[in-house]
């Protein structure tokens, strides 16, 4: 089919007249909400499509509360023909749910309900590429009325009822606060989750990028739910608070690298509700009785290289619940955890975690002093796997601090033990354990140690470690224990917390839509759109900045886009999205279809699609596309210019998706000081992102995967999964893509939570670039690390995961500057798993499974890292390398040689 004939069959989906839902809105409830869920989710091509609702319909919205983005709607829940009343009379079910439904038939964007009470009695579906907004006070800050507020008058029902919300691909809720009316803690009804991403439960529509954001959870009974019942990947759970008293989240069965950050549970929202909702406020000390007994915070299992940050789970029986896998075996990132008052803060029993890449977890604090025999890490786990600890604080009141009767290696790299009731912080049957360069606080004696090291132990690895009063441990086992108290120099990772960048937005209300006159966008796919967007753009530079809105639709750009300052190109995904058709090829969001600069030899400095040119430029919600990229073979790739360049200070990419991009994000060739990229997913071919001549800067929650380019529903020239995927994206970017390069003029680069699949090398830090790397991963990647100089802070990388995928390159390389690496893990083998051959280095705390290392110059650490394969494995090379192994963990027994000259300098290494 011809581009063009296939533009005009997408545009004609929108062009049927069809309004039979909202004459249905006039039957009974009792008719119109089976109906409308059903009908919508399993019978798509059966209804008749609504009119696209750009064209001067979208606008901005002032909500009662502030926000980071400007907030614009194309749908108002509460206005005609919808009527939701948000007085909390009414049934507002089928009113919300019809204006969701028509908002995807529509192709997307975001349905807007006001503050207010709405009352729901039945389950709401978020279709594909829609978003329900809300108005939402953070109810940690001031008082009165939340803004947005659901009436939950549902049902009682089962975890495995359907959810009060429940959310496809692509899409999301934000900016609401739900309460039971019907709740109550001295008799608590079961209700299903709140909130239930539903990955593959109803249809592959649901598979993809499922989102909740900004909500309050006042009194639910089970929380959140993603991938509970059905496979699912690229979840984004962030700022949610609440009270949720048996379940706060239950997180299974993922594919691939969610996020879930910024998320407070516990019993105060509850027992201080604002009167505006109800007068009745349970007592705090009711709530907690009933969740120290009852309450989960997080239960998960099955999640493939999940990332956490900042999350607290107060007042629960157990914190951190690992559970049963659907699919596979765990392996997560989690940094800034914090659990108090429990009774056990972090549990891993049964053969849940992935053997080879395990748990990472760093500058957390974990609390059990509630119940009887309070633990604060129990591990049962039988995986044979890491839990890799960096700067967590452990007991806070335990009985025992840490409990290992699995045949996990567990690994404590500056941590605090504080408070324990026992005689013993930690207790080891099995399995082998590692605590360097960590304290113990409470004075030692006769009958409080630090560590009791019981029959069964495979082996153990204390060094460095800072204690007062009597002997550190008892031994009755028959293990290799290595100890020594001084002469080690363990670096602290200096990193103590971490804050998100602030959301960047206009300071300017002005509103520009592109379908609407002067301009007149056709939005077709094929008609180019250059000119009309650009004197949009044009428009709203010459008037000081606003948004330029490009309301969902497809709009070919056959020439370049500038984004003046403090000015921002919007499209109608508000939440993070793929550039993907979903609804039956309605619901397409706002996708850019890029012509210019194909195959040119100068693409690397030619005018980029989109530049950010000026102070406070951006770009958000939209989707890329180049409709015209071979697919056929690898070979026949050809080059385009950067997709997004920017130039100027606090320029910003948000909730932005690239499909087949050669060059996604450049933020290196002009100064971009303050730039914050955030958000953005989908495929490069080349390079990711690129960033230098900054004073500071931030890259979070990005990911980069080739099979965007065949998750696309459709679109031209895309690839097919199954046949084509590998054969020509996979080729092609493991032999040229940098997924993330920090080059000259790179200062102070904060990067959270990049992931890369299938690239040459995940991350690269080169010139005099200075970065702090957190929950990072490379995975199907040749290479995960390349580090050939740094600024003079360096390069930190903590909770740092890798898969060679037996692609013969190397794991980790470092042959300049000055870098440190906390809690790495790496699988599947590598030429070489360290390749170190200059600089200044530390690598402290690792599971290498597969691979060795070696290390021909420089002058570092390498402590506290099991390497899983045999032989030698740790090679070290020249009179003028030095290199201390100081606590490493080798199968079979730690195994190494130093050579030509190099100096031998070892203590403390054990087998496994």
């Amino acid at each position: 089919m011809s581009r063009s004939r296939w533009a005009q069959n997408i545009r004609m989906q929108r062009l049927l007249p069809g309004f039979v839902a909202l004459m249905l809105a006039t039957t009974s409830l009792l008719f119109i909400i089976p109906f409308i869920l059903l009908s919508h989710v399993q019978a798509h091509s059966n209804r008749l499509a609504i009119p696209h609702f750009g064209g001067g319909n979208a606008h901005i919205v002032r909500p009662l509360y502030s926000t980071g983005d400007i907030v614009v709607a194309d749908y108002d829940a509460t206005s005609a023909p919808y009527f939701a009343d948000p007085g909390g009379s009414a049934d507002a079910t089928a009113a919300i749910q019809t204006a969701l439904n028509d908002c995807s038939d529509g192709g997307g964007g975001t349905v807007w309900l006001a503050a207010g009470q709405y009352k729901v009695t039945g389950s709401i579906i978020i279709p594909p590429h829609c978003t329900l907004r809300g108005d939402w006070r953070n109810p940690d800050a001031g008082s009165g009325s939340y803004g947005t507020v659901i009436l939950a008058n549902v049902a009682s029902g089962s975890e495995t009822d359907p959810g009060l919300f429940r959310i496809s691909g692509s899409a999301g809720v934000n900016g609401l606060t739900i309460y039971y009316p019907n709740q109550s803690i001295a008799n608590p009804t079961p209700y299903p989750y709140t909130i239930e991403i539903l990955g593959r439960l109803l249809n592959e529509d649901g598979y993809m990028l499922g989102s909740v954001k900004h909500i309050t959870l006042l009194n639910s009974y089970r929380g959140i739910s993603a991938g509970a019942r059905a496979t699912h990947e690229m979840h984004t759970i962030d700022t949610v608070k609440g009270t949720v008293l048996v379940v706060g989240m239950y997180l299974q069965d993922s594919a691939d690298v969610d996020e879930t950050e910024n998320v407070t549970l516990n019993n105060n929202y509850w027992a201080s509700i604002d009167a505006s909702v109800s007068n009745q406020r349970p007592a705090r000390s009711d709530l907690d009785a009933w969740t120290r007994a009852n309450g989960t915070g997080l239960k998960m299992g099955g999640l493939e290289w999940d990332r956490f940050a900042n999350l607290s789970f107060s007042d629960y029986q157990i914190g951190i619940d690992i559970v049963q896998q659907s699919r596979m075996t765990l392996s997560v990132s989690m940094f800034g955890i914090s659990v108090f008052n429990s009774n056990i803060a972090l549990r891993i029993d049964g053969n849940y975690l992935n053997p080879n890449q395990g748990i990472q977890i760093a500058n957390s604090t974990l609390q059990a002093n509630q119940g009887t025999h309070p633990i604060a890490v129990q591990v049962g786990d039988t995986s044979n796997s890491s839990i890799l600890f960096n700067g967590v604080t452990i007991g806070g009141g335990a009985e025992t601090a840490v409990q290992l009767t699995g045949q996990d290696l567990l690994e404590f790299q500056n941590c605090t033990f504080d408070n324990w009731s026992g005689p013993y912080a930690i207790t080891a049957s099995r399995g082998s354990v590692v605590v360097q360069g960590s304290s113990f606080s409470p004075t030692l004696s006769g009958g409080k140690k630090g560590l009791n090291l019981q029959s069964g132990l495979s082996s153990a690895s204390l060094l460095g470690n800072s204690y007062t009063g009597g002997s550190l441990y008892d031994n009755s086992s028959s293990a290799t224990v290595a100890v020594q108290d001084s002469g080690f120099s363990f670096v602290n990772s200096g990193i103590s917390s971490y804050t998100f960048a602030l959301q960047p937005h206009p300071d300017s209300n002005n509103f520009y839509d592109v379908e609407s006159s002067p301009y007149n966008a056709h939005g077709d796919g094929s008609t180019d759109d250059t000119g009309s967007i650009q004197n949009a753009l044009n428009d709203a530079g010459n008037a000081g900045g606003g948004t330029v809105y490009l309301p969902a639709a497809i709009y070919a750009i056959r020439g370049h886009l500038s984004v003046p300052g403090n000015v921002e190109l919007r499209g109608a995904d508000s939440m993070p999205h793929r550039t993907t058709l979903l609804n039956g090829g309605r619901a397409t969001g706002t996708i850019l279809f890029a012509y210019e600069g194909r195959s040119s030899s100068t693409a690397d400095t030619d005018p980029a699609l989109i530049t950010l040119n000026g102070t406070n430029a951006g770009v958000r919600g939209i989707g890329i596309h180049y409709p015209e990229q071979a697919n056929d073979s690898a070979s026949n790739i050809v080059a385009y210019p950067w997709s997004i360049r920017g130039n100027g200070t606090g320029v910003y990419v948000y909730d932005v998706s690239l499909s087949n991009a050669y060059e996604a994000v450049d933020f290196a060739r002009y100064p971009t000081n303050g730039h914050i990229i955030h958000d953005v997913n989908g495929f490069a071919l080349e390079e990711g992102v690129r960033v230098g001549q900054s004073n500071e800067g931030w890259v979070e929650n990005s990911v980069f995967n080739l099979n965007a380019w065949a998750r696309t529903g459709g679109l031209p020239n895309s690839l097919d999964e199954n046949t084509t995927m590998f054969p020509v994206a996979g080729t092609y970017s493991r032999a040229h893509e940098t997924a993330y390069e920090a080059t000259s003029g790179a200062q102070n680069e904060h990067w959270m939570g990049a992931f890369s699949y299938g690239s040459q090398t995940g991350f690269v830090v080169d010139s005099d670039a200075n970065v702090t790397a957190i929950n990072s991963g490379s995975d199907g990647s040749p290479n995960t690390v390349y580090i050939s100089n740094t600024g003079g802070n360096g390069a930190s990388f903590l909770n740092l995961l890798g898969c060679g995928c037996g692609l013969n390159g190397v794991g980790v390389h470092l042959s300049g500057g000055t870098t440190h690496m906390f809690n790495v893990s790496t699988e599947v083998s590598y030429n070489l798993a360290l390749l170190i051959e200059g600089g200044s280095y530390t690598v402290q705390g690792g599971m290498f499974s597969n691979s060795l290392a070696m290390v021909t110059g420089g002058n570092g650490i390498l402590a506290g890292n099991w390497f899983k394969d045999g032989g030698t494995q740790v090679t070290v090379s020249n009179s003028g390398t030095y290199a201390n192994l100081w606590g490493n963990i080798g199968n079979g027994g730690f195994t190494y040689t130093f050579t030509n000259g190099a100096p031998i300098l070892i203590t403390g290494n054990i087998p496994r």
